[in-house]
């Protein structure tokens, strides 16, 4: 057996080890799920009441992990589900919480990116697309929906462009944060929880909160 081989199979479990190790549930589950989406060319780290429609639409480069990381809010019963019709692009080591809901359309594409991590029980409506950076914390409860699906028409309505979200590298969403259509949230900036946001923030380290979102205070800096 080719040393590289074996090499690969003791990485993975360390980080397997890893993840697994404030783990509540049956891990032995957990790894015999994990080879079998090997086996499918997918790197998902799932708990046991993970529910996926559209393996076959998911791109790992690195470790995916599903309903796996200890939360106090959670429940070992709860599910995940993730309906994903378009593309979920995974770039780097991502965790979504247990109980968050994925929908990804058939022209919708998801990117998410190393190191960053969404909490339980958040939702994502997606028919055109979403991006997350780097480092990022979305907290739980939220909702990302990048389509209205329905119209209201008034006098000097502004058409909204590019429809897709794009969350930059190292921002922080707070809890029941709703954020719409068309939204760019610019490098290290904090969402005060319960914002609904929609529109373009690109100044970087600001603080944006209320309804509608603003900035509230600049040069700021989170951990």
């Amino acid at each position: 057996m080719p040393l590289k081989f074996i090499s690969n199979i003791l990485s993975e479990y360390k980080k397997m080890a890893l993840r697994l190790k404030e783990f509540r549930g049956n891990k032995i589950s957990v790894i015999i799920a994990f080879y079998y989406f090997k086996f499918k060319r997918k790197h998902i780290l799932a708990h046991p009441n993970i529910i996926i429609n559209g393996l076959k639409n998911i791109s790992t480069a690195d470790i995916l992990s599903l309903g796996i990381d200890y939360n106090g809010l959670v429940n070992i019963k709860d599910y995940t589900f993730l309906n994903v019709q378009g593309k979920l692009i995974v770039k780097g080591a991502f965790s979504i919480g247990s109980g968050c809901r994925f929908y990804i359309g058939s022209k919708g594409e998801c990117v998410l990116n190393k190191n960053s991590y969404v909490s339980p029980f958040t939702s994502f409506i997606i028919e055109h697309g979403i991006s997350i950076g780097e480092g990022c914390a979305i907290s739980w409860h939220c909702q990302f929906l990048d389509e209205d699906f329905h119209t209201i028409e008034y006098e000097n309505k502004k058409v909204i462009g590019d429809p897709k979200i794009v969350i930059s590298d190292n921002v922080w969403i707070g809890c029941y944060v709703n954020v719409f259509k068309g939204t760019f949230i610019a490098r290290g900036c904090v969402v005060a929880a319960n914002a609904i946001v929609r529109g373009v923030f690109d100044e970087e380290n600001c603080l944006i909160a209320g309804n509608p979102a603003r900035v509230v205070k600049k040069n700021i800096c989170w951990r």
